[in-house]
């Protein structure tokens, strides 16, 4: 299936690495209460080619446990959402628009606004995608 990025991954060069979105999404799907009326809001915190909320949520249907997600440059309020995936490594590697979001991740890591860290994700780039989800929202 073709990307709907901005910038695509088809342009990159090919690359054999495995971005470990199915565990991103199993460690959500592992700590969201489920109901009928209710997908999941997941914020991807950070502009990534390879773990972005476009491409969570392709594989949260590939996985069988649907959930919605940000689109590109998306920076709505982390606290609008039921989890949180901050994404790390340097910024740019993976090409220009390969940015951070270090004050809506220093927000997420303070637990006085209401986010509970669940799992983390070790990323190809050698450090983990935190994952927090949300207590205040109660979903």
């Amino acid at each position: 299936m073709a990307s709907l990025q901005l910038i695509p991954t088809y342009t990159f060069p090919a690359n054999p690495i495995a971005w470990p979105t199915r565990e991103v999404i199993s460690a959500i799907a592992s700590h969201t209460s489920h109901r009928d009326d209710h997908l999941p809001d997941v914020r991807v915190v950070g502009e990534h080619p390879y773990l972005s909320g476009l491409v969570l949520t392709y594989q949260s249907v590939l996985s069988g446990t649907p959930i919605t997600s940000n689109g590109p440059f998306t920076r709505e309020d982390p606290s609008l959402s039921d989890f949180s995936v901050v994404v790390c490594g340097p910024e740019t590697r993976y090409g220009p628009l390969d940015l951070r979001e270090p004050q809506a991740a220093a927000s997420l890591a303070d637990s006085r606004n209401g986010f509970r860290e669940v799992a983390r994700v070790r990323l190809p780039s050698q450090c983990d995608a935190l994952i927090y989800k949300n207590d205040r929202l109660g979903r």
